[in-house]
């Protein structure tokens, strides 16, 4: 069948129309705070390959794991994928990335072949339940059995038919049953309503003219993607970066990423990279290649589709027994965290050697964990992954700082407000505000740091917590600067406090009034920090982003603490000197600091 182009891309806008409606039903029917609050999960359809046509919002992160999860189920079922079958895959070693993050699918048929594949994948409230601590968020962990129960594929429905004994397995082994239920039944409405939107579409134009839309659409994506890639300097660019360890047992954990561009194809080589680790922070192989590729995708031109075209020009190495390629049964807890932000630093560093204009920051290090305990208000049990601590500025990029309280990873992730955190949980948000000179110094700056103080309210809680991104910051880009380390505080009754630095990881039990304070530190800058207009730093000092001694400190400009002018005699004088004297800001560290 032959179509003119706007017929193929009305189709092509439509699936990408009913993956976004997709999004929308898990928003407004889902359960828990994780999916309807953060949106914490991810949409997509995808051909009968596996192929990922169109992609609604969500967290990128789960781009490339949602694809590959649904291959390792055409994979594990040869021959028995038939009308009315819906599958459930949460494995790391299945295509996925940790255990959380749960993929539902289901086959969309046309006159018995297999034509789409519509599919949820989404964070579950215990982390799919069965781990040795709620949310499954266990530092200590050395395999993956102590964080959870593992789903390899496996049918819920078959035949249009409800295998109820396997729900009510996978119900029965998670402590939050009714947030459990919702999510996995929002999960199975919203790929019905992209099923139903796809059979309108073949009613509407046929099936063969939904077949050449798609394969336009990949085709496509891979034709504009191979241009982008052949504008780039040929050669070989090497970025490293540093996990500050896996929460328990190793440090300075080495991910390097050798990327090699020749003429409009790609070869992204993580052979240099450090062993798999003891700890929780090994990076299963979807989630590996999906950090790669938002660090690809962010120097794309957006108008570029997101779909897998783009991974075809691309060739990955990613060497088994790696820490982003680890045997089967190593612990990937939070690898969806880091070191997939480590991954994408460096890829992001060794593409910043070839286009230093079009880098940003696609990657987010974060103090985060898990509380748990029973809401005095209701008699429930509760598990929360407190979002509310985790913003903080994006680096700067050309062009662009950072912004305040997001993230470049996030997409189309929505994080809980401090009011809603104290609707939803037994807690209260104490304070959050953004830091004075917590940006990290660039001709463009990063965004602001965050402090956030949660208090326990009337019971006793189980706290998780663990500190990235203290002894490696987010790194800066192009000969910027770094922002402030990351960095948590425990206070207990009695004024009895507890500090936790980079790559520590802690299990406490706090009680009422008892808390934490989280530093979250901004983004790191882009570019020298003496090419910013003195006028931007002036905006800055006014908006208390920058005090006026950081000013001096930081980029060399004089500002009158009277006036709030600036002294451009002073800070021309000022700035030669610091030049005549100074390292290159942001100068590259080869190896971690002893």
């Amino acid at each position: 069948m032959v179509m003119d182009t706007i017929t193929r891309e009305i189709i092509r806008n439509a699936l990408d129309t009913a993956a976004l409606e997709m999004t929308v039903s898990m928003e407004r029917t889902s359960r828990s705070p994780i999916a309807n609050e953060c949106r914490d999960f991810s949409t997509a359809i995808l051909d009968g390959q596996s192929r990922a046509i169109a992609q609604g919002l969500g967290s990128p992160v789960l781009m490339a794991a949602i694809k590959h999860s649904v291959k390792a189920i055409l994979d594990e079922f040869p021959g028995d994928v038939n009308p009315g079958d819906l599958f459930i895959n949460n494995d790391p070693y299945s295509g996925g990335s940790h255990l959380g993050d749960t993929t539902i699918a289901a086959p969309v048929f046309h006159d018995g072949e297999l034509v789409f594949i519509v599919s949820v994948r989404s964070h579950l409230p215990d982390g799919t339940g069965g781990g040795a601590r709620p949310g499954g968020m266990y530092p200590a962990a050395i395999e993956i059995f102590e964080e959870g129960v593992r789903y390899p594929p496996f049918k819920l429905y078959h035949g249009g038919q409800l295998k109820q004994d396997r729900f009510d397995w996978v119900v029965r082994n998670t402590r939050f049953k009714a947030w459990t239920v919702g999510d996995i039944s929002a999960m199975i409405a919203s790929c019905h309503v992209a099923e139903t939107r796809i059979r309108g579409l073949i009613e509407k134009y046929g099936i063969d003219a939904l077949k050449e839309a798609s394969k336009y659409a990949l085709d496509y994506a891979e034709k504009l993607f191979a241009a982008e890639v052949e504008s780039w300097p040929d050669g070989t660019y090497t970025g490293v970066a540093y996990m500050d360890s896996d929460g328990f047992y190793e440090w300075d954990l080495k991910i390097q990423a050798d990327i090699t561009i020749a003429g409009g194809t790609l070869i992204i080589d993580f052979s240099g990279t450090d062993a798999q680790t003891t700890g929780f922070a090994n990076s299963g192989l979807g989630n590996s290649l999906s950090y790669a590729f938002l660090a690809l995708s962010s120097v794309l031109d957006e108008a570029i589709p997101k779909n897998d075209g783009i991974f075809r020009p691309v060739q990955m190495i990613l060497p088994e027994g790696t820490l982003v390629n680890p045997s089967d049964a190593s612990p990937t807890g939070f690898c969806t965290l880091h070191p997939g932000a480590e991954i994408a630093q460096a890829v992001t560093l060794a593409l910043s050697q070839a286009l230093p204009e079009k880098v940003g920051h696609p990657w987010d290090t974060r103090v985060t964990g898990v509380i748990s305990g029973t809401d005095p208000r209701s008699g429930d049990r509760y598990v929360a992954l407190p979002f509310v601590t985790m913003h903080a500025g994006p680096g700067g990029t050309q062009g662009m700082d950072g912004w305040g309280g997001g993230s470049g990873m996030r997409g189309g992730m929505a994080y809980t407000t401090a009011e809603m955190h104290e609707v939803q949980y037994p807690h209260r948000v104490e304070q959050r505000e953004f830091m004075t000179d917590s940006c990290g110094p660039g001709k463009w700056r990063g965004g602001p740091g965050t402090r956030t103080i949660i208090k326990i309210l009337e019971h006793t809680a189980l706290v998780n917590y663990m500190v990235w991104g203290g002894k490696y910051p987010a790194p800066p880009l192009c000969g910027g600067v770094q922002g402030i380390p990351n960095e948590a505080e425990f206070f207990y009754s009695g004024d009895r406090t507890e500090h936790l630095g980079g790559g520590e990881s802690i299990e406490r039990w706090l009680n009422d009034k008892e808390g934490f304070q989280t530093t979250r530190g901004g983004g790191g800058g882009w570019g020298d920090p003496l090419d910013r207009d003195p006028a931007m730093v002036r905006e800055d000092v006014l908006d208390e982003y920058l005090s006026i001694e950081g000013a001096r400190r930081d980029y060399g400009v004089v500002v009158d603490p009277k006036t709030i002018q600036v002294d451009e005699q002073a800070t021309a004088d000022l700035r030669k000197a610091v030049r005549e004297v100074a390292v290159p800001a942001g100068a590259a560290t080869e190896e971690p600091s002893s």
